[in-house]
């Protein structure tokens, strides 16, 4: 039970972030250039998340190549954060001209 329920917030993160990558497409004239990276790391990680885990022949290599690109995540701290913080930023700008 508790590993289907966990599978179930997995499904629903993985869903999300497909979302979040496809508005990142879209709009990436918007991005700030010094937060590229951030936001390019958020794509990479869901692109290797979808082709080593998800896919219906997932990726198997070895453990040095995990080791050596390193971890894959569902949303670092970094990106979280530059979120907010862009948000905010942004959104006081927007009612400062209102």
């Amino acid at each position: 039970m508790t590993l289907e329920i966990a599978n179930h917030y997995v499904r629903l993160i993985r869903d999300n972030n497909s979302k979040v990558v496809d508005l990142l497409r879209d709009n990436y004239a918007y991005i700030d250039p010094e937060d590229t990276e951030v936001f390019q790391q958020f794509i990479i990680d869901h692109f290797r998340m979808e082709r080593e885990f998800k896919a219906q022949k997932p990726l198997e290599a070895p453990l040095d190549i995990y080791l050596k690109v390193g971890e894959i995540s569902y949303s670092r701290k970094e990106f979280i954060e530059l979120v907010k913080k862009r948000f905010v930023e942004k959104n006081k700008v927007i009612k400062s001209i209102q």
